[in-house]
Parts: C-alpha cells; structure tokens; sequence
C-alpha cells in the first residue's frame, strides 16, 4: 500500500492537482482492469478449474481542510472498475451535515 500527501499545499493548486490526480487515476484503472480482467487468465467455470481468486485495486484522491484528521474527506474516483467505500462517504457526509 502506498500513500502520497503533501500537508503543506497551496489551496489555489488543488482544483487542478486535483483533476490531473483524478484524469491519471481512471487512466491507470482503465489498464489494470484489462490487465486484471484478460481472458487468457480468467477461469471459464469449467469442471475441473481450481477454485477462482479475487484481485482489486481501490484508488482514492483525498482532500482534508483546516483542521480535519489526515485522510478525513476521501473521495472515491468515479468508475465502474474503481473500489468505493461507503463508510467515507457517510462520514464525509455526516460531517458537512454537521457544519
């Protein structure tokens, strides 16, 4: 596992760091999902076949302001190939509800 942050950021970069992130992030998962999903390494279900594994790749870009816990706001990227998690996003929620 692998965490990149810079906590010492301007703010006026961020919308574009962001999109960058996000545009090189749905690249990677469109290739990996090819990788992960090539037909010469998936199981057909045939009798016989050894009992099929599961391997994912989950991408966040993540944003916290002022104040909030490191990792606070993670954003799931849009994508149907691309790991959600819907804990964060209830919390993101919850604490914008809150303010």
């Amino acid at each position: 596992m692998r965490r990149i942050v810079n906590t010492r950021l301007d703010p006026r970069y961020v919308p574009m760091l962001r999109r960058n992130l996000e545009e090189q992030a749905e690249g990677l998962a469109d290739s990996q999902a090819d990788a992960l999903n090539d037909s010469d390494h998936t199981l057909t279900g045939k009798r016989g076949e050894p009992e099929p594994a599961t391997l994912g790749l989950t991408l966040y870009v993540f944003e916290t302001q002022r104040g909030e816990e490191a990792g606070g706001t993670a954003r799931p990227m849009r994508g149907d190939d691309v790991g959600r998690s819907p804990t964060s996003r209830r919390r993101s929620k919850r604490r914008n509800r809150d303010r």
